[in-house]
């Protein structure tokens, strides 16, 4: 979890614990849920109701037969499950569902969190720990909600008593196998539970009272206890300290009987211990991040370096290139911005794609190092033997760049700039060179690039003729939709005509 995320769960957890009234809590824990990134719809579901309450509106009350068939460990539920789909709203009753079970103090299942989200399994791996919390909240809610109902009923039964004597709580508190205590206005111990006893290592009730220094802190517990009496119920962090020695965090709840406390402590010394981990842990990331950033920048300028002096190798060769390579990066780099924002194949690009092909296009040239001055700086028109050796400087940009890449590795930001290399020739209806292939099997990178290279040698002066204006050149571009060029680049190209005309302009020859 980020840090952004925990400090949002400390949020919750603090609302939660001030909020009036169970529904309340349920309620404030669902929609905290449903505002968590990716998440479509959250709902709660319970295998009892204390008293036969009716369910809140976000939650399910399943007979509790349905507990033995349902998981115990996190998953998702993609088959059939006594869960009816109709807890659910209608647009999402058909995607899967995540279950997440909540567990009483014996390991039970009590209920459970469900959520309808992207990609489940994947949120389930990068949530967990997240969900754990939210699942183990919930949990204690419930519990607490139980014990509240449970002495309401004992104070029903029993409305004149002022003080619960343990024998009215002793099997009640045994039953719920939670640490749970009574005590009398002063702090003194009138009962506790087994469970309270193994939990926090004392052997009697005796031995605690003799001890005197469970709750550390006393004014801070004394302070509670002034406002569990003017308030009646009431949650707060307090440290505890254990018959052998040992401080631990604990949550307590509590609630008043006439001048008698009831309360249960829930132990959060390990949520707390894990949330300073996390936050050392989250340091120590962005420490590092900082480096790895610092280091990325690095390397982009060095590769940046690299490609941009690699490409001059081109332009000092033919005299006639001027400033191509410049307005190469900046037609590329519009017309990919463009397929990033529509999308317009059954592949989808990323955001990075639109750097690397502005870099990238910088060398669909570089294979012009190869062609012999005669051939590469000649005036007049080509022989057709000369166009033959003029035609292989897509193969030997291919090879300069792609023997680098393998230097390198696979995958290198070389390995864009080779296949462009090779390929900015080819044609949409395969009539093209160096291998003559066609359609979506020129790579994507390329057929970009050929719009940008045809664009900028039609508006470029020539020795054998003057640059064409740019509506000109826009009409031959429409006119070789579909034979030289994609037709889905091409319609893409139309719509930002302007901004090359505008890159035309900064960068004249």
């Amino acid at each position: 979890m980020v840090t952004g995320t925990l400090d949002r769960l400390l949020g919750l957890f603090k609302q939660l614990d001030g909020e009036e009234s169970y529904a309340h809590r349920m309620k404030a824990l669902i929609e905290w849920c449903e505002r968590i990134p990716d998440v479509h719809s959250t709902r709660l579901v319970y295998f009892d109701s204390p008293d036969g309450e009716k369910p809140l509106e976000f939650s399910y009350l399943l007979p509790s037969r349905h507990a033995a068939v349902l998981p115990k460990e996190p998953a998702v539920l993609n088959g059939k499950s006594p869960i009816p789909t109709s807890i659910f709203p209608v647009e999402l009753q058909k995607e899967v569902t995540l279950f997440y079970p909540l567990k009483n103090s014996q390991g039970e299942l009590s209920g459970a969190l469900l959520l309808k989200c992207e990609s489940p399994r994947r949120f389930l791996k990068q949530n967990e720990l997240l969900l754990g919390f939210l699942a183990s909240k919930a949990q204690d809610l419930s519990s607490v909600r139980s014990l509240q109902k449970e002495t309401q009923n004992l104070r029903s039964r029993n409305p004149r008593s002022e003080q619960v004597t343990p024998q009215m709580l002793g099997g009640l508190m045994d039953t719920l196998a939670i640490p749970m205590y009574v005590i009398d206005p002063t702090g003194r111990f009138l009962a506790v539970n087994s469970e309270f006893l193994l939990t926090f290592a004392y052997s009697s009730l005796e031995e605690l009272n003799r001890e005197g220094t469970f709750f550390v802190g006393d004014n801070q517990w004394l302070e509670g206890i002034d406002q569990l009496f003017r308030e009646g119920n009431r949650t707060i962090n307090v440290q505890i300290r254990t018959g052998r020695g040992e401080t631990r965090t604990v949550q307590n709840a509590s609630t008043l009987i006439g001048r008698t406390t009831l309360g249960v402590l829930f132990d959060v010394s390990n949520y707390l211990r894990l949330n300073e981990e996390l936050q050392e842990t989250l340091e120590r990331h962005r420490i590092l991040n900082e480096k790895l950033q610092a280091t990325t920048s690095v390397l982009q300028k060095t590769q940046s370096t690299a490609m941009k002096s690699l490409a001059a190798l081109a332009e000092y060769r033919d005299l006639e290139t001027g400033k191509h390579l410049h307005r190469m990066s900046e037609y590329c780099g519009t017309l990919v911005s463009e397929v990033y924002q529509h999308q317009p194949y059954k592949f989808n690009i990323g955001e990075e794609y639109i750097d690397d092909m502005y870099l990238s296009a910088m060398l669909h040239d570089i294979g012009k190092v190869g062609v012999p001055d005669g051939i590469l700086l000649k005036e007049q028109t080509l022989t057709p033997q000369e166009w033959t050796v003029m035609k292989k400087h897509t193969v030997w940009g291919w090879n300069i760049l792609n023997d680098a890449d393998m230097e390198l590795g696979k995958q290198s930001f070389l390995t864009l700039s080779s296949r462009i290399a090779l390929n900015h020739h080819e044609r949409w209806d395969g009539t093209g060179y160096p291998q003559g292939i066609h359609g979506s099997e020129i790579p994507l990178s390329a057929r970009i690039t050929t719009i940008a290279d045809v664009y900028d040698a039609l508006t470029s002066k020539r020795p054998y003729k003057e640059p064409w204006s740019h509506e000109r050149a826009i009409e031959e571009i429409k006119d070789r939709r579909e034979s030289h060029f994609d037709p889905a680049l091409v319609d893409l190209f139309i719509g930002v005509q302007d901004k090359f005309r505008e890159i035309r302009t900064r960068y004249p020859e």
